[in-house]
């Protein structure tokens, strides 16, 4: 049984004599929707207190579809079929539910909830089940990544090289991070669907478990990080100096020779979060090469993990420097490693 099929069931149990005639292909103007609705939503349509409705479903993905894109497209939906819609959703997150109710749009989570205020119905039950488990795509999503690194920097979250002898709690490094509660939840949910740690709940709190020693498990989760890095621009050097000491950090190759006995390059290397400059005014970018100029890296996520520095943490910026093919690089990034897990 499909998750659309599921909804249907549920609705017909949950509303015997005002639910029928289920079908998994849509018979009306859905069959001619833009391709940009027909490849984001899975659809059939219901008999639902005497009206057609379309049920919508989204594919699961890695990274879900962001609230606002999310309702637009069901809003833009229901006017190109000429039908109500209900969304048909698994594994919502309480920030998505909260943003659907508060926008109004009709969906339901089969076996959970009913929410149709164009059918004057909002009908929830309690559910004892277990969280619905993430998927996970080719990369960990940039949270995940950053509290997964947060917590293999901390040689106190394993003892004697026992894997899972000590719990860590992801809201704590998420916080520190700049994440809200919120999201810590998704991105534990999300390294045990990657295999990477064990999570037992008590209360409110989660508490994690890897379940490899902590160099191991950076071995086991490479193929799924990437490099922090979305983009780089150029800053004159005196520019640098005014940006935020706390987040914006050596770098690159610059960042390397911090840590190891690598010479600085001529051209300095830093890096800021790319969150700095929502409520910050950005400073003149300069996309040239030569002296007097600065690279400064705009990265996905925090540029303080491991807490104080002149630097970026060891292992956010072996990502950004691996696969040069440059031999110095190569043996100062080996060093790098050794002394993160030593």
């Amino acid at each position: 049984m499909n998750d659309l099929q599921a909804a249907a069931h549920y609705l017909q149990n949950l509303l015997p004599d005002m639910v029928a005639e289920f079908e998994p292909r849509p018979s009306s103007k859905a069959r001619f929707l833009p391709h940009s609705l027909n490849s984001m939503f899975r659809l059939a349509e219901i008999d639902l207190l005497g009206l057609r409705v379309l049920l919508a479903k989204v594919p699961t993905q890695a990274e879900p579809t962001p609230p606002s894109r999310l309702i637009a497209q069901v809003h833009l939906l229901a006017e190109k079929a000429g039908l109500r819609v209900v969304l048909v959703l698994s594994g919502v997150s309480p920030y998505t539910r909260s943003r659907l109710i508060e926008s109004r749009v009709d969906f339901v989570v089969p076996g959970s909830q009913l929410f149709a205020p164009s059918f004057l119905m909002s009908l929830r039950e309690r559910d004892s089940s277990p969280p619905v488990p993430l998927s996970v795509g080719k990369h960990l999503s940039h949270p995940a990544q950053a509290v997964l690194i947060a917590a293999l920097l901390r040689p106190d979250f394993e003892e004697r090289g026992i894997p899972g002898s000590v719990p860590w709690v992801p809201l704590e490094l998420a916080r520190e991070a700049g994440y809200s509660r919120m999201t810590a939840s998704r991105v534990a949910r999300e390294l045990v669907a990657a295999n990477l740690v064990s999570a037992r709940r008590k209360g409110r709190e989660t508490s994690l478990r890897f379940l490899q020693t902590r160099r191991s498990l950076w071995e086991a989760a490479l193929r799924r990080l990437r490099s922090p890095v979305l983009r780089t621009t150029g800053i004159g050097k005196g520019g640098l100096a005014m940006l935020p000491a706390d987040d914006c950090r050596a770098a690159g190759e610059t960042g390397l020779s911090v840590f190891t006995e690598l010479a600085a390059p001529a051209r300095p290397v830093a890096a800021i979060p790319r969150d700095y400059f929502r409520g910050h005014p950005e400073p003149e970018w300069f996309p040239v090469a030569g002296e007097g100029y600065a690279d400064v890296q705009h990265w996905a996520y925090s540029t303080r993990l491991g807490g104080a520095g002149a630097a970026v943490d060891r292992l956010s910026l072996y990502l950004s420097l691996q696969g040069q093919g440059d031999p110095r690089l190569d043996g100062a990034l080996r060093d790098l490693l050794d002394e993160v897990f030593a």
